[in-house]
């Protein structure tokens, strides 16, 4: 498999490196920003990282009918692919950090109870998020793109890279007695830089002749859909979990109540992270191999995929679901670790 070796190796520190600083910094900001807070800003990075569920599966489109063309020699399918994808990207990105925009209010007053400070700040925290959202939204386009050409180590650096930047920005302004405002407008910028960054390194890894626009061809628009629709209804569950819940359990119980959620929610997340990764670099290879009607190759590469991701999630949730709620107790206290330790192993189960 192209680039194997360097897609792994950087898909893994990735991970780690987000996480380490994480571990290091949840609970300053804990401690600053309090637990009300903190349950609205998680609620925010919730919403720019929710591009699972308006991808429609466009991202998963783009890997699987680029690195199909690629390989089967239709390359001038290619550019058609990726001009629908670049505009489906524009149009849902800005449709959608419009509508959280126009709704910043209603959105605010709901999350944050009957207290009519928070609500406000909650607006305007919405608010920022939308333009956020926006950019870190288009930004998916491209990243697609690196990996369509079997290279998961650029949006791997690019894509962590932003992550730990929002964490370590997000800790700084803290010290400093800056608000969720600032620290908002702060994951702004980042979101600007890390687009930028996509833009210019997809330069590189695109073939000479394929330049990127607004170009529409109706026949790849419905194969495209075809594959997208299925796609979108499988990550459209995932989405309803890792996203939504945030909202459900802040429109209910309050911001407070999403913190302690959130955290333990988090630790599964990054310790699972390491194994979606790895899944999503096969694809590319899957869909060759599916291409050239290479079966024996084919189940093969699912086989030793499916025993390697099994014995690694095994490994790291046996390990969550045993000494996690020490580990919340030694991490952040005993008091909060009393009060998450039973959601942290029913998330590791999950």
């Amino acid at each position: 498999m192209k680039n194997a070796h360097r897609n792994i190796t950087y898909s893994a520190l990735g991970y780690i490196l987000p996480l380490i600083i994480s571990l290091a910094t949840i609970p300053l900001m804990i401690k600053y920003m309090g637990v009300d807070i903190y349950g609205l800003y998680i609620i925010c990075v919730s919403l720019i990282g929710f591009m699972v569920f308006v991808d429609l599966g466009v991202g998963q489109a783009i890997i699987k009918y680029v690195s199909q063309y690629e390989i089967t020699g239709e390359t001038q399918k290619v550019k058609p692919v990726l001009d629908i994808a670049l505009l489906l990207y524009i149009s849902l990105g800005v449709l959608i950090s419009g509508l959280i925009f126009i709704f910043a209010d209603k959105l605010g007053c709901l999350i944050s109870g009957k207290n009519p400070q928070n609500a406000v700040l909650a607006a305007q925290a919405l608010s920022i998020t939308a333009l956020a959202f926006c950019i870190s939204y288009i930004n998916q386009f491209f990243l697609n793109i690196f990996r369509a050409y079997h290279r998961f180590d650029i949006p791997a650096v690019i894509h962590n890279s932003a992550n730990a930047a929002n964490i370590i920005t997000a800790s700084v302004l803290l010290l400093l007695k800056h608000g969720i405002i600032a620290i908002l407008w702060g994951h702004v910028l980042i979101q600007v830089i890390a687009l930028s960054s996509s833009f210019i390194y997809s330069k590189k890894v695109l073939p000479k002749g394929i330049e990127l626009g607004f170009s529409f061809d109706k026949a790849i628009f419905h194969e495209m859909i075809a594959f997208s629709f299925y796609t979108f209804i499988s990550n459209l569950l995932g989405s309803i979990t890792s996203r939504l819940d945030k909202f459900i359990i802040g429109a209910i119980l309050g911001t407070e109540a999403v913190t302690y959620y959130q955290i333990p929610y988090t630790i599964v997340q990054m310790a699972n992270g390491i194994v979606q990764s790895l899944g999503q670099i096969t694809f590319p290879r899957f869909s060759e191999l599916f291409s050239l009607d290479e079966k024996d190759l084919l189940l093969g590469l699912y086989k030793r995929s499916v025993i390697v991701m099994f014995l690694i999630s095994m490994a790291i949730n046996v390990m969550l679901m045993s000494v996690g709620g020490l580990f919340l107790e030694m991490w952040i206290s005993a008091d909060f670790s009393s009060k998450s330790t039973l959601t942290l192993q029913i998330i590791a189960l999950y």
